[in-house]
């Protein structure tokens, strides 16, 4: 089912769209699920999120309505890659094509958590279109950067009034234990740590 692009309001100068306040994903429910790590047809009545290669969303972006036949309560905000140096209107079109897509899930009843693994310099841009108070957020946990980590929870707790719940995905054990000390940080393992448990393997 193809998704038209309709007219959201917006809050920002650049018609990045709004997201509803009435369907934030906090609590977190489970499973945490990378999109494309099991079939995109299979009933999936958790969370997705999207820390994995562009490519392997690409598709989702273009059409935001394959998401809707999976059954899932919630998903985080598709990671588009962005760096230091990208250019800022690269980024901010980044950041409309996200919250374009977690705009058109909550017309549809699928709760959202407002994704925070973009750099530094682009945090900022990256919240045009997520109110004041909003709740829910999703990470990229990595054990060698504990200071990004920090950081992302420390504005989602500023901009949720004190009341931020990040999903924290991957980064292994350094990283579980970094979010058991930082408030609203809920970590689960990736998709590939939950495969090996799953197999037994180290």
């Amino acid at each position: 089912m193809h998704v038209q692009d309709p007219i959201f309001p917006t809050d920002n100068d650049w018609g990045i769209p709004t997201l509803r306040l009435d369907l934030q994903g906090c609590p977190v429910v489970p499973p945490v699920c990378s999109w494309g790590s099991v079939a995109r047809t299979a009933h999936m009545p958790g969370t997705w999120v999207f820390y994995t290669e562009d490519r392997r969303f690409g598709g989702l972006l273009r059409d935001a309505g394959q998401l809707f036949v999976t059954g899932c309560n919630s998903a985080a905000e598709p990671n588009i890659t962005l760096y230091d140096d990208t250019p800022w209107a690269v980024a901010c079109h980044a950041v409309y094509r996200k919250r374009l897509c977690a705009r058109l899930w909550q017309e549809e009843g699928i709760r959202v958590l407002v994704d925070l693994n973009v750099p530094e310099r682009h945090s900022r841009l990256n919240l045009a279109g997520v109110p004041g108070g909003w709740r829910a957020y999703a990470t990229r946990g990595y054990h060698a950067r504990p200071d990004d980590l920090e950081r992302e929870v420390r504005l989602a707790d500023e901009w949720s009034g004190g009341n931020a719940t990040v999903l924290v995905v991957g980064g292994g054990e350094r990283v579980r234990e970094q979010c058991l000390g930082l408030p609203g940080a809920v970590w689960v393992a990736d998709h590939m740590a939950q495969f090996r448990a799953r197999k037994g393997t180290p």
